[in-house]
């Protein structure tokens, strides 16, 4: 069975657009302070910036 697809809020989304501009591959600890700050799972968190480096990279 798959998983449902998670939506993040704007506000959300937008913390973690300024977190990328800083640093795209943050560290682990940087992952959980983020996903506590941020009330989200870590597994959300990193797949967020794996698929953000994903349309950096291919979106040109």
């Amino acid at each position: 069975k798959r998983r449902t697809r998670t939506l993040i809020q704007g506000s959300v989304k937008s913390t973690l657009e300024k977190h990328f501009q800083m640093e795209q591959r943050p560290s682990l600890e940087t992952i959980a302070k983020l996903a506590t700050r941020l009330r989200i799972k870590k597994k959300i968190v990193r797949i967020w910036f794996c698929n953000r480096r994903y349309r950096e990279r291919y979106m040109k």
